[in-house]
Order: C-alpha cells, then sequence, then structure tokens
C-alpha cells in the first residue's frame, strides 16, 4: 500500500502537469480573425491563379506568375505599364466596404519591380470612379526584390463615398514587358 501511494504521489504532478500544457496547446491553435477587407488579397483560389474580387478593364495589362512572397501562397500578379489613357484601363481594382464614419487603417501589399518598373498601389475614397477621383494614398514599388510596403492612415468615410483599392502598372513611353510590377498580399485593415 505504501508502494502504491509512493507511485501515485510520483506521477500526480506529471498528470496534472500534461493537463495543463494541453490546455495551454489548445488554446494557442486558435486561429485570429482575420480583419483583411480586401478579398482575394492573393490572386488565387483552390484551382490556381484567380481574379475573383478584382475588375479590370483590359486584361492584357496583367498576368499571373508564380512566384510569391512567404506566405504568399504559389502566384502572384503582374502589371505592365501603358503608354497612355485613363487610370483605369491599367489598373486592376477592388471596392472595399466601410462602414461610414471615421477610423484608422493599414493599406499593406508585398511587391517588387523589374529593370523600370513602376508599378503602385492606390487607395482612393470619395465618388465617382477613379478616372475622376484624386488617390487618397500612393504607394509606389521600387524595389527589385519582395518588399513589403505599409501605410497606415485615418479615412473618415462618408456614407456616399467608394473606397476602392488599384494595383496600377504606371506608364512608359516604350512599354517593354521588363518593365512589369509584381503584387502579392494586398491587405486593408481597420486598425480601431
Amino acid at each position: 500500500m505504501k508502494k502504491l501511494l509512493k507511485i501515485v504521489l510520483f506521477f500526480l504532478p506529471f498528470l496534472l502537469f500534461s493537463g495543463s500544457c494541453k490546455k495551454s496547446a489548445e488554446s494557442l491553435n486558435i486561429q485570429p480573425i482575420d480583419h483583411n477587407l480586401i478579398m482575394n488579397s492573393s490572386f488565387e483560389s483552390v484551382s490556381g491563379p484567380s481574379m475573383d474580387g478584382w475588375t479590370f478593364r483590359d486584361s492584357t495589362i496583367f498576368s499571373f506568375y508564380p512566384d510569391a512572397p512567404v506566405d504568399g501562397g504559389r502566384y502572384s500578379i503582374i502589371l505592365r505599364p501603358v503608354w497612355r489613357g485613363y487610370f483605369s484601363f491599367n489598373a486592376v481594382i477592388t471596392k472595399v466596404a466601410l462602414p461610414p464614419d471615421s477610423g484608422r487603417y493599414r493599406l499593406s501589399f508585398w511587391g517588387k519591380r523589374l529593370l523600370n518598373g513602376k508599378g503602385s498601389l492606390h487607395l482612393f475614397i470619395g465618388t465617382g470612379n477613379v478616372d475622376t477621383m484624386t488617390a487618397t494614398v500612393t504607394i509606389p514599388v521600387v524595389d527589385t526584390i519582395w518588399t513589403f510596403y505599409s501605410r497606415e492612415i485615418v479615412v473618415a468615410n462618408q456614407s456616399s463615398d467608394s473606397v476602392v483599392v488599384a494595383l496600377h502598372g504606371g506608364y512608359s513611353p516604350v512599354g517593354h514587358p521588363a518593365d512589369s510590377t509584381f503584387f502579392d498580399l494586398c491587405r486593408f485593415e481597420r486598425l480601431d
């Protein structure tokens, strides 16, 4: 009996410890809520590259490329420059739904450019369309390796406003394919 009590007392701390470890491990597996307001931020679906959630006027200005930053999936989108025309002819656009109030937001993405790529990400807030609106935020892609770009802003959204995130390939008098810009993991998140 004494021997059995010693064995129980010996293993009791291990049983208590393993029970508390299991509870801690389970709580670590809870995934945070994704606050990204952009649908399809990585230009992919289960079946491969996808433009779901994005609109465009000219399908010749973009293509998919099997390269992405860390956690970016398998593909990114490449935008080529054009030599002239309305902004939206050389842009891939998504509308974002925001409540009509003020709040702090973070706009971010991963990007890189080839040679003389002149692409940039733009945020438009206002009435009308992107061809008649002034960009609230413009973030040019300046690096030739995958780089994280981010900007925090305060948005005072009116109920009649449109909020648009646009990826733009830039303008070039020549428009060589080597002047393209890559984009992936586009995010627009409310911070408060």
